[in-house]
């Protein structure tokens, strides 16, 4: 026999040496609660040696303090049952193992002390439930009337499950509980299923604006219930119940733009989702005035109240187009601040208001009048200018001048030297054309635009000027045109005039040289009065004369023939068949006693 087999024989008898020794064990106790503290273990078997330990599970090596041949005891730590599950315990030594016998370590039974939510209503989609307790494993579970749930560990006080929509399809009661598997089952916990709750599907019409009128809309949805309302932005509105499906409501437009969510309220609590908004946006602003209007054309600018309706805090003034800084004073009233030019020109500046969204928008246009006034000319920078003289420029002193403003001379436009530099000067030329020939030119400041007009006249005279009183006697109109001749002393006639009184004043320009002429003046009515004057400057008054009354037939000199025309005129009127002009001596529109008595007064009196 060989050495190798001699050796495999002597295995095979150890091991049925060993084997026939091998005993059945029992332990005591044979479980304990997870996380139970240290106890006493009780191996029952046969054959134990001194030299025997106890395995206790992969990590137990346990001495034993008491032993006999059939009864081992050890102690065994709670760290070796601190985690749920199932041991292998053995009885070994050097020359004994007993057979394996299981140790389960228990989970707790778990205690459900609540749920939320406790009351979910019908037909709510699949949500997700939690459970609050305590002695929660990992493999604990959420039971719905018995049926598991899919569960979610989170610690060993809450636990996590998804509710499917089917299992609150209806109204009623479920009894929640928590199993955990080797642990036991909890107590339940009950949640309620109410009815549905409201379904906000629409709102028609959904929109108002600020200030606007109440809006009558429609809510429509499902599971409405008598005693329904609705709330928008979280305020309850006025709502009528229509059906199950239909609210009407009465919307009052909020003073603040924005969008304000709808939800329907049922009696027993429900609250609908957010299934439609109710839209506030800015109204359209309007204007109704604009203050002040008209405005008198000027330098600077100004503040401007425009009134109307619908203004907000971010309302704006705009003025011809342009942004202009803006104070909210009130839904009705905004002030803006207008800076220069913006008054400088004459005409129709308009205003409108323009409101930001949600909304809002561009109002009408309203105008501000920018009136001229009328100018003004206190005096002249010259008064008068030599015949044939060159054009020069002329400065008129006064007031109220504006960019359109001109000067005129004898209603004529003349050139503007400048626009004017302040309110009360403005310059402009006088053309050599105007110096040609002797005369008194009228001058005035005339302002173009809205507004304006002619200011009163002031005299440019062109050569000297010759002034004279002249009284009518017995006559009722101080302005009557007559005729002057100006005679050389020793020659002919030089210059004829027929200015028109003013007040009895006459004043005519001319080009005479120096010296002493005759003045020959007379007019129809009146005997000729001749007097010599020295004409020595630019203006000479020459001494006042008085004309005599009564020359019918200008032959100077009152007899039987003036008589005769105004005896032959008597009694009429200008309307009369056999009226006569020159037969009105008195000129009050009748030939009557008085012209007769003019007559005979001065008759045979003979003129110069």
């Amino acid at each position: 026999m060989g050495d190798k087999l001699r050796f495999i024989l002597a295995i095979v008898a150890f091991l049925m040496a060993f084997l026939a020794t091998a005993q059945n064990i029992t332990l005591s106790p044979n479980s304990k609660l997870v996380g139970s503290p240290a106890f006493e273990l009780i191996v029952t078997g046969s054959g134990f040696s001194w030299d025997n330990v106890v395995f206790f599970g992969p990590a137990g090596y346990l001495l034993p303090y008491f032993q006999t041949s059939t009864e081992l005891r050890v102690s065994v730590p709670a760290s070796l049952i601190s985690t749920v599950g199932t041991l292998n315990v053995y009885v070994g030594g050097p020359e004994y193992q007993s057979d394996w016998a299981t140790f389960t370590v228990t989970p707790p039974l778990p205690v459900l002390t609540s749920v939320n939510p406790r009351d979910v209503y019908a037909l709510e989609p699949t949500y997700t439930m939690w459970a609050t307790g305590s002695s929660f494993m990992p493999n604990s579970i959420v039971r719905w009337n018995g049926n598991a749930l899919s569960t979610t560990f989170v610690d060993s006080t809450r636990l996590s499950a998804t509710v499917p929509s089917a299992n609150i399809a209806t109204a009623g009661s479920a009894a929640i509980t928590i199993q955990t598997p080797g642990g036991g089952t909890s107590a339940p916990q009950t949640v309620t299923i109410g009815e549905p709750r409201p379904v906000v599907n629409d709102l028609t019409p959904n929109a108002g604006y600020i200030g606007g009128p109440n809006v009558v809309a429609t809510v429509s949805g499902q599971y409405f219930v008598p005693g329904a309302y609705v709330s928008a932005g979280g305020l309850r509105v006025t709502t009528t119940y229509v059906n199950s499906t239909t609210l009407s409501v009465v919307l009052v437009p909020f003073a603040t733009a924005g969008s304000y969510p709808i939800r329907a309220h049922n009696p027993n609590g429900a609250v609908s989702y957010v299934g439609a908004a109710f839209y506030v946006g800015n109204a359209v602003p309007t204007i109704t005035s604009v203050h002040p209007s008209p405005v008198v054309s000027r330098l600077g600018g100004g503040l401007i109240t425009v009134t109307g309706t619908g203004f907000v805090s971010g309302s704006t003034i705009w003025v011809r187009g342009e942004e202009v800084p803006t104070s909210f004073r009130g839904s009705t009233t905004l002030e803006g601040s207008v800076f220069e030019p913006i008054f400088l020109y004459s005409g129709l500046i308009p205003v409108e208001v323009r409101t930001p969204s949600p909304g809002g928008g561009t109002s009408n246009s309203m105008n501000i009048s920018v009136v001229n006034p009328v100018p003004g000319v206190n005096s002249l920078s010259h008064t008068r200018a030599d015949v044939g003289s060159y054009g020069f420029e002329i400065t008129l002193n006064g007031f109220n001048f504006r960019p359109e403003t001109t000067v005129r001379l004898d209603g004529v436009d003349l050139s503007t030297a400048s626009p004017p530099s302040s309110w009360d000067s403005i310059r402009a030329i006088i053309p050599t054309s105007a110096l040609a020939t002797p005369g008194i030119k009228a001058i005035t400041a005339f302002t173009s635009g809205l507004g304006g007009g002619t200011s009163s006249t002031h005299y440019f005279t062109v050569g000297n000027l010759l002034t004279q009183n002249v009284t009518l006697s017995d006559h009722t109109q101080p302005n009557q045109q007559i005729v002057v001749l100006v005679n050389a002393i020793g020659g002919g006639r030089l210059r004829t005039f027929q200015p028109t009184l003013v007040n009895g004043q006459y004043r005519v320009a001319h080009d005479l040289p120096s010296g002493s002429y005759e003045l020959e003046i007379f007019d129809t009515r009146f005997l000729r009065k001749k007097i010599i004057v020295a004409l020595t400057g630019n203006e000479v008054t020459a001494p006042a004369v008085t004309l005599v009354n009564g020359d019918c037939d200008g032959n100077n000199v009152i007899d039987l023939s003036d008589y005769t025309i105004v005896a032959q005129a008597f009694n009429a009127l200008p309307s009369s068949s056999n009226w006569d002009a020159r037969a009105d001596l008195n000129g009050d529109g009748v030939v009557d006693l008085t012209d007769y008595t003019i007559v005979v007064m001065n008759f045979n009196s003979i003129g110069d």
